[in-house]
């Protein structure tokens, strides 16, 4: 199980799955798309999912920059909080009664095993996204460019040492015998 050791890849590997998963979504989201008062909004979904698996595969295998990983956190917070909601409505929707609809305004309930497809695919996206922003918190410093793991280049670098570069050895400057301090 070496792909738990590698945090990147095992990041990639729960987005790849949470990409399939966001695939029945969408299709669940266009079966239920004509409900009253939340279509339009399980459709918005299903595309916001696709956009924060193929956002955060981006981020994960090619910008690892401090600014991004931290976006992608922030986002994947996100979507666990409304995975978790859009489980929790959908779920409740499951209940309705089909016998009420069409005769009361704005309401509808003729796609029950959607509303149920659309509850489950909701409960799986919102552990994986648990597991997901868990992980990747947990990981962070392993992701962003220019950490330890991958080392530091160029650290020592400035205009202060003449360009000497990284691992050059310090030597204060002489001045007339004596060495130069911050001694007021």
């Amino acid at each position: 199980m070496q792909i738990l050791n590698d945090k990147p890849k095992l990041l990639s590997s729960i987005l790849g799955v949470q990409s399939l998963f966001t695939i029945c979504f969408f299709f669940s989201s266009l079966a239920v798309s004509s409900t009253a008062n939340n279509g339009f909004n399980v459709v918005l979904d299903a595309l916001l999912y696709a956009m924060y698996c193929l956002g955060g595969l981006y981020v994960l295998n090619r910008s690892q920059s401090g600014l991004a990983v931290g976006f992608l956190i922030g986002v994947a917070c996100m979507t666990t909080i409304n995975s978790l909601k859009t489980a929790i409505f959908w779920g409740q929707l499951t209940g309705c009664e089909e016998t009420v609809d069409g005769t009361v305004p704005h309401y509808s309930c003729s796609h029950i095993g959607g509303y149920r497809a659309i509850c489950v695919f909701s409960i799986i996206m919102f552990v994986l996204s648990f597991v997901f922003t868990y992980i990747l918190v947990e990981a962070k410093d392993e992701i962003v460019e220019g950490n330890i793991t991958k080392g530091y280049d160029n650290v020592g670098a400035s205009s202060f040492n003449s360009g000497a570069g990284a691992g050059a050895a310090y030597q204060p400057q002489q001045n007339s015998g004596q060495p130069i301090t911050a001694d007021l």
